[in-house]
Parts: structure tokens; sequence; C-alpha cells
């Protein structure tokens, strides 16, 4: 594997990572307002 695909390979995977961080987030503070609605 080239240095250039190893690059690619790993910004497809930071740009993932963190759309899997930003949608846990999300579904984390939904879940907090469920259980607890004074928590806004």
């Amino acid at each position: 594997m080239s240095l250039s695909q190893l690059g690619q390979f790993l910004l497809k995977d930071t740009v993932l990572l963190g759309a899997a961080l930003v949608t846990a987030v999300e579904s984390l503070r939904a879940a907090a307002l469920l259980t607890c609605p004074r928590a806004r």
C-alpha cells in the first residue's frame, strides 16, 4: 500500500469515526431528555 493510499484510508476512517461520535452524542442527549425532562 503506497503512502497516498494509506493517507486516504486514514482520512476516510477519521471522517467515519467523527460521524459515529456525533451520532452517539446526539443519541445520548435524546435519551437523557426522554428519561429526565428537567435536563434541558
